[in-house]
């Protein structure tokens, strides 16, 4: 079908939170391997920028990484600022972020 065709062939931009390790990671390495573009966010700056030269080295697209705590609302509404600036509306939201609470 047509259809197929030109979803198979789309490029959607994927935002991902929790993007720095495990399933979060995985995604956005095998996201950008189809062509599609990542926005991620993680607390770790050193992770993040370990997974964007990782991004560099298989997509040619502007992937934008940013480092801030999802527990965060001011920090949160910044960030969909930011995208909607630079990216425009996400095609798909993954919420990845696990918030731990300790001692329980």
């Amino acid at each position: 079908m047509e259809c197929e065709k030109e979803v198979g062939n789309a490029r959607y931009t994927i935002i991902i939170s929790g993007v720095s390790k495990g399933l979060g990671r995985a995604l956005a390495l095998e996201f950008a391997k189809l062509g599609h573009i990542i926005v991620g966010c993680s607390r770790n700056q050193t992770k993040l920028d370990s997974l964007q030269d990782e991004l560099s080295t298989i997509s040619s697209l502007n992937h934008l990484l940013l480092n801030l705590d999802v527990r965060s609302n001011d920090s949160v509404k910044e960030m969909a600022q930011i995208v909607l600036h630079k990216m425009g509306f996400p095609h798909i939201v993954v919420n990845n972020a696990a918030v731990m609470c300790q001692g329980v």
